[in-house]
């Protein structure tokens, strides 16, 4: 029963709990750019390989790439809680517990991570996309 209580309360556990969560959708969109360009490419069958040579590397970089990320971040974030009161406006009463600040600041570096991401992948999708 300490091993399972362990294990629940690990940040390995809730890492990778967040990169699955995150891996459906972005398996998802990457499904939706490969469907739209063989929708577009019926008749070339070349066009419809490379999409699908691209697209399954891709759904399996996605995930990983999303939990290196998480891990490569610092526990805290970096982020100080007038940071994230900052980004905010104001900071709930909540905060003043240790672990809620502590899980405030890792939910706004996860919100700084999927930025980042959707920055990095914005001149792709244009270029795909009309």
């Amino acid at each position: 029963m300490n091993i399972l209580n362990t294990l629940i309360e690990s940040t390995l556990i809730e890492k990778l709990g967040w990169t699955l969560l995150h891996s459906c959708w972005q398996i998802g969109l990457i499904t939706l750019v490969y469907v739209g360009v063989t929708a577009f490419a019926r008749r070339s069958a070349r066009i419809r390989y490379w999409a699908g040579c691209v697209a399954l590397p891709l759904m399996l970089a996605a995930p990983m790439l999303s939990f290196f990320q998480a891990t490569a971040a610092a526990p805290g974030g970096g982020e100080s809680i007038g940071a994230s009161a900052a980004v905010n406006g104001s900071v709930p009463a909540q905060l003043n517990n240790t672990t809620a600040i502590g899980h405030a600041t890792s939910a706004a570096s996860e919100a700084g991570a999927v930025r980042s991401w959707l920055n990095i992948m914005q001149p792709q999708v244009h270029a795909v996309l009309p």
